[in-house]
């Protein structure tokens, strides 16, 4: 990693307790195996730094927090140093910043380390901090944490939403490419300078800034200068539009499974799935049941699509609603219906967009982005009204229940991807948009694997609501689509 501005450093000296770093953890006596996991517990907490030095590096730790300061401890200088959030580039060119959880699926990320990191029994694995998710006061909020037992590093990440940025003026003759999909470049610990990442025939390379960069000229302190390396645009009006994907995945996308669409469709405007919840191809998401389409969404076995990488519209009215869709939160039914009723459908890639996700995808120039050459694409009018009516709970038990969501899941990214440049094909839409139920008690829509997560352990809804706000059975759907599949479902007959 670049070296960023130093904290009040440790003097080596001092840190007596401390061994050498490994990259692994040191091999165990041979009668390891009989060490039970408090055994191993005691092990780690014995070689931590000494307790009087630890305090240190916590207060330390605390109050660059307190300045907003995001922070990793390096390791040979036994001191704090500034960490700096991974940032992508649009396909207009301009800089914006990415949503936490997404952090992690950067070009060249490398996680903010704690200061157990020194500890011979723990793996920098161990010591990578990981992004975790809570609810306060309304409101998602994230915060940095080691997986490690008992660790104390805990940051809150600065987190107020998507924040776009104009480009500086720049020199070509020295520009830096930057990934179109993002990259955690503010970060170069990633430092194989013509290292690639493939989505696609459009992909640019990475490469980290030469050693001439104003970002690694030492400073007056003779320490590397705390600025990070200024962002630069691609250098792209040689070479045309470029599709992002290949030519094979592309063509692959726009060949759906038709037959699927209609199976799906047909039972899901029956009120089959309602009443037999179990009977939808997508109402299980374990790895050996998945439908193929969604395979390839699979967080446990997928290939991965690049979901976390394109999350510009993440906090939009959409992509708000997608949120409480995928989660205990849950949606009013004509919010719900509303959602889906905005699906537009390219012409060239034959994928399904949100209205906002479709205008990422054919940029300025009005092609397809996403089909070999970027045809020209007919232009649409989107609808203008994208506010979503989100649940307003008072709960009947006035105690909020616990928040959890499945959008990293094979049903809730392919929302994401839809909310985004990227798009999903027609089956993967027809599966996903029907993979849904309303619960009879709170009259809310989530994702089966959502309804599943709001409920106890007896089946029982755990956000019932109150007063006038559930509404009556008669007035939940208008859309004669969606009307049998709506209707909430009580009785033996549900499964």
């Amino acid at each position: 990693m670049a070296k960023g501005s130093v904290s009040s450093s440790l003097d080596p000296a001092v840190f007596g307790r401390l061994i050498p770093y490994r990259k692994t953890r040191r091999s165990l006596p041979s009668s390891s195996s009989l060490l039970t996991s408090q055994d191993l517990n005691d092990l780690i907490a014995h070689h931590h730094p000494d307790p009087q030095l630890l305090r240190q590096l916590l207060r330390d730790f605390k109050s660059r927090s307190t300045e907003g300061k995001l922070s990793t401890f390096d390791r040979e200088l036994l001191t704090w140093l500034d960490w700096y959030p991974p940032i992508r580039q649009l396909v207009s060119g301009a800089l914006s910043t990415v949503a936490p959880p997404s952090y992690a699926a950067m070009l060249g990320y490398t996680a903010p380390l704690c200061a157990h990191v020194t500890n011979q029994y723990l793996t920098t694995e161990d010591c990578s901090m990981v992004v975790k998710s809570f609810r306060r006061g309304g409101k998602t909020r994230y915060v940095f944490v080691a997986p490690h037992q008992g660790c104390q590093f805990r940051m809150p990440i600065p987190w107020d939403g998507v924040e776009k940025y104009d480009m500086e003026d720049y020199n070509e003759d020295q520009e830096d490419d930057i990934d179109l999909m993002g990259s955690a470049y503010l970060n170069s610990s990633f430092s194989t300078s013509d290292a690639s990442f493939d989505l696609g025939e459009g992909s640019a390379a990475f490469q980290s800034s030469p050693p001439s960069s104003p970002s690694t000229a030492p400073g007056q302190d003779g320490m590397p200068s705390s600025s990070p390396p200024k962002p630069r645009p691609l250098a792209n009006s040689s070479r045309g539009p470029q599709c992002f994907y290949s030519e094979s995945t592309a063509k692959a996308r726009a060949s759906p499974d038709v037959q699927v669409i209609a199976d799906v469709k047909s039972a899901y405007k029956s009120g089959i799935f309602q009443k037999y919840p179990s009977f939808h191809p997508a109402y299980n998401l374990s790895s050996r049941t998945l439908p193929q389409a969604l395979v390839p969404y699979d967080p446990e076995g997928g290939e991965g699509t690049g979901t976390f990488q394109h999350l510009q519209l993440f906090d939009d009215p959409v992509g708000q609603a997608i949120r409480a869709l995928n989660s205990t939160t849950g949606l009013p039914t004509g919010t719900f219906v509303k959602l889906v009723n905005l699906a537009t459908d390219c012409p060239v890639c034959l994928c399904l967009f949100s209205p906002n996700g479709y205008a990422l995808h054919v940029g300025e120039g009005s092609r397809c982005m996403n089909y070999p050459g970027c045809p020209s694409v007919p232009e649409t009018q989107g609808p203008t009204d994208l506010q979503m009516d989100l649940a307003l709970r008072t709960y009947q038990y006035e105690e909020r229940p616990a928040f959890r969501e499945g959008l990293d899941s094979a049903a809730g990214r392919p929302y994401l991807e839809w909310n985004s440049r990227l798009g999903v094909p027609s089956d993967v839409w027809a599966l996903v948009s029907t993979a849904i139920t309303a619960c009879p008690t709170c009259r809310l829509v989530r994702t089966f694997y959502a309804d599943r997560l709001h409920r106890s352990t007896d089946g029982a809804c755990m956000d019932p609501g109150r007063g006038e706000e559930l509404g009556s059975e008669v007035d939940l759907v208008e859309d004669k689509e969606h009307a049998l599949a709506l209707t909430p479902c009580k009785g033996k007959d549900r499964v």
